[in-house]
């Protein structure tokens, strides 16, 4: 548990400025028995994923935010960020793979990676949450806010980083009958 919980410090550190260098140090070095003990249940696994996926992502734009411009954004997230268990993720593996249960990017969900790895099988999130729309964060200004999970409290934490996002982003006209909504739906 404590170096699964490395992933939410990594989060943290990344989020206060500082060095993320010691947690992704560690996270690489996981073996496959210690990642398997931490990601039995899939809350588990699902605030991992989500810690992983949002400190990879910050850390790489804290370096270089321009990358999200252009043909950069394609290569940001197709290319490896992080390493856990001596595996290298790229954050549409973490998004796509392990988080949304080995689906494509572009099926809207709907359609399975053709072929999944051993590693992406081994740990994918097998009941898939849809309210983790609302807590990946790609550094866009539209994405939900950055937050640390935990297995424990994840899902009162998905519910309110839901509310908070849907609050800052849906309105409503009463005059016009008309509900606005955000890109991402």
């Amino acid at each position: 548990r404590t170096r699964i919980s490395l992933a939410a410090a990594s989060l943290r550190a990344v989020g206060a400025g500082e060095a993320v260098a010691a947690p992704e140090d560690a996270m690489a070095r996981l073996n496959d028995a210690q990642l398997a003990a931490a990601l039995c249940r899939d809350r588990a696994r699902t605030a991992f994923w989500l810690n992983v996926y949002s400190a990879a992502v910050q850390a790489r734009l804290r370096e270089n935010p321009d990358r999200l411009r252009g043909l950069s954004r394609l290569h940001f997230f197709r290319r490896p960020a992080v390493t856990i268990a001596g595996h290298a993720l790229s954050p549409n593996d973490v998004e796509h793979g392990l988080l949304r249960g080995s689906r494509l990017a572009v099926g809207l969900g709907y359609l399975p990676r053709p072929l999944p790895d051993a590693f992406e099988r081994a740990y994918r999130v097998r009941d898939l949450d849809p309210r983790v729309h609302f807590a990946l964060n790609c550094g866009a200004a539209s994405c939900p806010a950055i937050a640390a999970y935990e297995a424990d409290s994840l899902d009162s934490q998905l519910d309110l980083a839901t509310r908070a996002y849907l609050k800052e982003s849906v309105t409503y006209d009463p005059r016009k009958d008309l509900l606005t909504v955000p890109r991402l739906f």
